[in-house]
This record gives C-alpha cells, sequence and structure tokens, in this order.
C-alpha cells in the first residue's frame, strides 16, 4: 500500500489528503475479506466449493465446445486449438481444472459433472463419423493429448494434435 500512494503522489500528483482517500475502499476491502473469509469458508463445505468449481469449469467447456460444434468449418481443428490452449496461455487454467477432475475419480459425486469433457467430445465425434470405436478413440485421444500437454510443458502445436486427432477418427 505504501508503494501505490506514493505513485498516487509522485506520479499522478495527488496531495497526501487525496492519496490517502483513494486508498481507503482497498483497505477496507481487504479488511472486509480479512474478517469474512474464514466465516465464509466455515458456512461452506470444501466439497461444494470443489462441486461449484467443476461446475463453472465444465460450463466453459461445453460453450467453447458448443461453439466448435456449431461453427462451420475444421471440428478438428477447433478442437486441436482447444486444446493447444492448456499447454500455452491457458496452462495455470488448465492445471487448475484438472485438480476438481481428479478428485472426482474419488468422489462419486462429482463424476457426472466431470464426465461432461468426455461427453461433449462424444457428441462432437458423432459429427465427424457414426462409429463407436472412432468415437471413443477421438474422447480418449483427446483426454490424453490434454494430460501429455499438462505433463510436458512444453508449446503446443496444433497443427500436430489436429493430426493425432483426425488419426483417432480415421482408424
Amino acid at each position: 500500500m505504501y508503494l501505490v500512494t506514493r505513485y498516487l503522489q509522485l506520479v499522478e500528483g495527488l496531495t497526501p489528503f487525496d492519496a490517502g482517500l483513494w486508498m481507503g475502499p482497498p483497505a477496507l476491502a481487504m479488511f472486509a475479506a480479512a474478517i469474512g473469509g474464514p466465516l465464509v469458508a466455515r458456512r461452506f463445505r470444501p466439497g461444494s466449493v470443489m462441486g461449484a468449481a467443476l461446475t463453472s469449469v465444465a460450463d466453459a467447456y461445453t460453450a467453447r465446445i458448443r461453439d466448435i460444434i456449431d461453427t462451420p468449418g475444421d471440428k478438428l481443428n477447433g478442437l486441436a486449438h482447444l486444446i493447444a490452449e492448456s499447454a500455452g496461455p491457458g496452462r495455470e487454467r488448465a492445471l487448475a481444472e484438472r485438480e476438481p477432475a481428479t478428485l472426482a475419480a474419488r468422489r462419486s459425486a462429482l463424476r457426472p459433472v466431470a464426465r461432461r469433457w468426455r461427453e461433449n467430445i462424444a457428441e462432437l465425434a458423432t459429427t465427424l463419423t457414426d462409429d463407436p470405436a472412432a468415437i471413443a478413440a477421438l474422447v480418449a485421444a483427446s483426454d490424453g493429448l490434454c494430460t501429455a500437454l499438462l505433463l510436458d510443458n512444453a508449446p503446443a502445436d496444433p497443427d500436430h494434435i489436429q493430426a493425432v486427432l483426425q488419426r483417432a477418427v480415421r482408424n
């Protein structure tokens, strides 16, 4: 906070009193969070918070995959770019999203929401093929590629990802 008030005075040209007034709302917000955070944490069970987080993630991916399905063009290219995001700018988010999905393997109540990614990929696959084995292969390849990208922590090549996805659908 000290540096912010110095910035407000030296760079923005505010008086010390005005800089202090500008710092009032953030200080009150920090105080409220420090007092209210533990109270909120006691009110909600961790499982409920994890379930809400997993639902939020599933909703976001459902919307993204629905957009790929509904948009004319190469569906596998869209899916490849979505998967590639988990190794690039979306890596931290993808890592955080993986935790509740892994927890769902141990908690049956979370499994229906965790399965939505796989169900959405299967729905996308049905726009490409009627073969149940190819649909299952595309779902497995998508899961495997996401996991590999997170484990390798290397840049993703959407063209390579698309080639793997095409191979899964074609064989």
